[in-house]
């Protein structure tokens, strides 16, 4: 359950209520997708590793970095589609160009999957160590001049000078390793895809005479590749902390004390920890039956417990009657002491229905 995913903190007057939601869309991913979000990962065998390496499977440490980055972007559902049955017939859409054969849809049927993502290592990581110099000319201290003159403790409290000068020769190791990584997202449905490759290099810099190991660059290399080849092919899923309403905005002066309790013994609930957005919702329900139907703040807070439940319908319906209670001025007003105007979260909820109801299409077919 949704509810599960929510985290509510207090900052002064308002309540804030975490959401997940989409933060970053990569271009042309819908149209791929077309809302579908369960897919299966296919790795396709890389090629011998290279000496440098060989004491490790360096192969494993690259794909597993881009299914943890899968991971923490949130978005997609990943199905295990590690059957060995499947494997020959995974392999032959990985190596067609399309990503569409006879196979495709039988295996998006048999998994209920929307999309295959193909992560394939095209070919070897590849370092190298360059160290540079330089003669610096440098201040000494004169204290360690005059120390090395003296041993009879005189130059202990002598201040920092620069009479005394000399070089140094400074060095500069750079060290720079590349991870090839490509990856492809297919449609099972109807063979669209996404595809994106990375081969740029990570570069580290160490001031002295000796390089970064190559095996700390090659992890920092990993994780970098696979942050650019995903970001290609995934949506991003952030929290979205929104407002719930304290104040008994709308309300008459008489009813108002009574609404009030109730709208702040809600509040309560949908702080706890775990949040109870059962009992909070019952709560804001009451508090509007109290004022006689008049409370914005009651229909507000309603709107975010039905988006968060996911009835994303009557979640629309109370933010229009929270508008209508609230009267002009509302919509870009703020939720009590929260600075930003209400309209952007009513304008970030119509763009997260608009997508999840695609996403519910989807799932559907």
């Amino acid at each position: 359950m949704l509810l599960a995913l929510v985290s509510v903190t207090a900052a002064g007057c308002v309540a804030y209520v975490k959401v997940p939601v989409v933060t970053k869309m990569p271009e042309g991913f819908m149209e791929t997708m077309r809302g579908g979000k369960k897919v299966g990962i296919v790795f396709v065998p890389p090629k011998q590793p290279p000496s440098w390496f060989a004491q490790m499977d360096w192969s494993r440490v690259i794909l597993g970095e881009a299914n943890n980055m899968l991971v923490r972007y949130r978005y997609f559902k990943i199905v295990d589609v590690s059957q060995k049955t499947r494997q020959a017939r995974l392999q032959e859409i990985a190596r067609s160009s399309s990503g569409m054969t006879g196979g495709t849809k039988t295996i998006g049927k048999e998994l209920s999957i929307d999309g295959l993502i193909f992560f394939e290592i095209p070919q070897q990581p590849l370092t190298n160590c360059r160290v540079t110099s330089r003669l610096v000319r440098v201040c000494r201290a004169y204290s360690r001049y005059c120390s090395s003159r003296y041993s009879d403790g005189r130059c202990s409290n002598w201040s920092r000078r620069c009479d005394y000068w000399g070089t140094e020769r400074r060095y500069t190791a750079i060290r720079t390793t590349t991870v090839f990584l490509q990856a492809r997202l297919v449609n099972v449905e109807t063979g669209l895809s996404k595809a994106f490759s990375n081969s740029e290099p990570y570069t580290s810099r160490v001031h002295g005479p000796s390089c970064a190991s190559a095996l700390d660059n090659f992890n920092k290399a990993a994780i970098i590749a696979a942050g650019k080849v995903i970001a290609r092919i995934s949506p991003v899923v952030s929290d979205l902390k929104v407002p719930t309403e304290i104040k008994p905005i709308g309300v008459p002066d008489k009813l108002q004390k009574k609404v009030n309790l109730l709208m702040e013994v809600g509040n309560k609930y949908a702080q706890a920890d775990p949040p109870d957005f059962d009992s909070a919702k019952d709560k804001w329900q009451e508090a509007l039956k109290a004022s006689g139907h008049t409370s914005a703040s009651a229909y507000w807070n309603l709107a975010i417990y039905n988006w968060y439940s996911g009835n994303l319908d009557k979640a629309e319906e109370y933010f229009k009657k929270a508008e209508k209670a609230g009267g002009p001025g509302y919509a870009t007003g703020s939720p009590g002491c929260m600075g930003e105007p209400r309209v952007n979260f009513l304008s970030r909820f119509k763009k997260e229905k608009k997508r999840i109801t695609v996403e519910r299409k989807a799932e559907d077919k």
